[in-house]
């Protein structure tokens, strides 16, 4: 009685969402686990009806040593049973996921939807076929909304996804394993699933069980929150789509968002237009970057990758940093200085005033040297550089501004200095100080050779 009442409602599933079509060719996820053996052995049920060619795949995380070979040998032993080809492949994950900086199950959801694709693609097959359960469904909406996903990810399992297709995806744990008994069906049991730490586990069997004695229906609940959030997720990201164009430009390797078009957009479309362009944020920093055009202009917002956001007259401007140049280049004088690092090539001479026929001030900056406190370097900006001005000093960051000069280039502007301070910001700005007078003897010639200004390059 559970067979056929499960049958019928996997395919009600299959035809309420066109999950599959007469003569399809399905690749089936199988990891050996009673979701997937339910969802292999239906879909062996149902092949002579929908006249489907099933193929099984099985990846083999290489996580569990002699347990992980063990599940290899049981998928075999089943798809031969069932006379359906199987594809195996071994990974190690966890050497991915160290590389890749990503915990063990993201590590692991990478691969499997990596092969997936490949091999559905050299095998022809029209659909890829996974054992998501309503039960799946609730774990994934929690631990979402615990962790403060958007609402793409709160929205849910979908039961189908372009290619891919979930035929359990409205029958909960209890179906699943009714199904199995009344089959006679075993499966592996993956032991690091009883690890509590994990938090995916730690809702299975702690979380989720006590909701359900609130509510016995909770699946079915959570079933139609999916439902009725891909509807309203579905409805914002056409809105988006929209309006992107004349919101966001693209120029080189940066975004502008203008801030007067976006300033006019509601609320949910703006922190989807932030969510578009950079997909990995989480609440706390979209919404720091919505707000950001309310804010003084040079403001800007630090992100994960050096990637920076920066509040300028027009626009909000999203550009990834250069790693500060922190090496200090000594200047020698009376020979060409070539530093290699940061392609400039300079002199600097000592030259008695009256050999000075004409001051050419092009690539070239003249100094008193007897104004100069040797020796001279160069070295790039750093937090609370100060630079003589007609009647004082000012802090670098606030000269910068006022030039309207690009945050993103501010870091790779090379600065000439003595022991006292700031005498040239390269290409930009000259310091008030040791300027040529009449009582000069002694002059410092400081020539740029080779250098290409990065103000002209942006």
């Amino acid at each position: 009685m559970v067979k056929e009442n499960i049958l019928k409602k996997v395919e009600k599933t299959i035809e309420n969402y066109r999950l599959l079509e007469k003569d399809d060719k399905v690749l089936v996820g199988f990891s050996g686990g009673k979701d997937s053996v339910c969802l292999l052995y239906i879909l062996y049920l149902l092949k002579e009806k929908y006249n489907l060619s099933l193929i099984a795949f099985h990846l083999n995380h290489l996580i569990r040593g002699k347990e992980a070979y063990q599940d290899e040998v049981f998928c075999k032993e089943f798809c031969q049973k069932l006379n359906i080809p199987l594809i195996i492949k071994r990974r190690n994950v966890k050497k991915y996921a160290q590389k890749n900086k990503l915990s063990l199950e993201e590590a692991g959801h990478k691969l499997r939807y990596y092969y997936y694709e490949k091999i559905a693609q050299k095998e022809n097959c029209q659909k890829i076929a996974l054992a998501h359960t309503a039960s799946d469904n609730v774990e994934t909406i929690l631990l979402s909304l615990i962790s403060g996903k958007g609402l793409k990810r709160i929205s849910g399992i979908l039961p189908k996804n372009n290619n891919i297709v979930r035929p359990l995806i409205d029958l909960t744990a209890e179906e699943v394993l009714n199904f199995l008994k009344e089959n006679n069906l075993t499966y592996r049991e993956d032991s690091s699933n009883k690890d509590l730490k994990i938090p995916r586990n730690y809702l299975r069997n702690v979380v989720i069980p006590y909701l359900k004695k609130l509510n016995p229906k909770i699946e079915k609940t959570f079933r139609q929150i999916t439902e009725l959030l891909a509807w309203e997720n579905e409805y914002l990201e056409k809105e988006t789509k929209k309006i992107l164009n004349s919101v966001i430009k693209k120029e080189k390797k940066e975004i502008l968002i203008n801030k007067e078009n976006f300033k006019n957009l509601p609320l949910a479309i703006k922190r989807r237009v932030v969510k578009e362009i950079l997909p990995n944020l989480n609440f706390s920093q979209i919404e720091r970057i919505v707000k950001l055009p309310e804010k003084p202009i040079g403001k800007k917002i630090n992100l994960e990758n050096n990637l920076i956001v920066y509040n300028e007259y027009q626009n909000l401007r999203i550009f990834s940093s250069d790693k500060k140049i922190s090496k200090i280049f000594k200047i020698k004088l009376n020979k060409i200085n070539y530093f290699k690092e940061i392609n400039l090539k300079l002199t600097c001479q000592v030259i008695n005033i009256e050999k000075i026929k004409k001051f050419n001030y092009n690539n070239c900056e003249y100094f008193d040297k007897n104004d100069i406190h040797l020796p001279l370097f160069i070295r790039f900006r750093k937090e609370g550089d100060f630079i003589s001005i007609k009647n004082g000093k000012k802090k670098l960051k606030k000269l910068f501004i006022d030039m309207k000069i690009p945050q993103k280039i501010r870091d790779q502007l090379p600065l000439l200095c003595d022991r006292k301070g700031i005498l040239w910001i390269l290409g930009v700005y000259r310091a008030y100080r040791g300027f040529i007078k009449k009582k000069t003897k002694k002059v410092l010639k400081v020539k740029i050779l080779k250098w290409q200004n990065p103000i002209y390059q942006n």
